[in-house]
């Protein structure tokens, strides 16, 4: 065999090898972490000024969990106040997995409880989102069940 019919065979293999990897590339599968990711990020200096808020508050949010329910402590600076607002949990490997909820309370009671039973273990990225009547807040946190 010369020397010119070994590059072409090098040539052959080569090009079969990036199709190959071409054709694999485009049967994995990407999932986004919101379908409507552009209309998002147009609002996200409202959300850094709601992390603003929340970080301004002299109690933080805490979270607990007990082997059924996790536990979610709002801060004790809004009592009294009417909240409305969700939290979601995200899952970074499959967003089937994603739990998301939404809660309102009357300001005595800042706590809520989840239900462990909706997830599967690993992590989950929590966000939530309140407001009382005049202000709105955000956290976000890496969780592990």
């Amino acid at each position: 065999m010369n020397f010119g019919m070994r590059i072409v065979i090098a040539l052959v293999f080569f090009m079969s090898f990036i199709s190959y990897l071409a054709y694999r590339s485009f049967q994995e599968n990407i999932d986004l972490v919101a379908d409507n990711y552009y209309e998002k990020e147009v609002e996200f200096q409202k959300k850094i000024d709601s992390r603003n808020n929340a970080l301004s508050l002299t109690n933080k949010v805490m979270w607990d969990k007990s082997d059924e329910y996790l536990f979610v402590q709002l801060p004790e600076d809004l009592d009294g106040d009417m909240l409305t607002g969700s939290v979601a949990f995200l899952c970074p490997s499959e967003k089937e997995k994603d739990v998301k909820l939404n809660f309102s309370t009357n300001g005595s009671e800042n706590v809520l409880t989840i239900a462990l039973s909706d997830f599967v273990r690993g992590p989950y990225r929590m966000k939530l989102e309140w407001r009382t009547s005049s202000t709105s807040y955000y956290y976000e946190e890496l969780i592990v069940f």
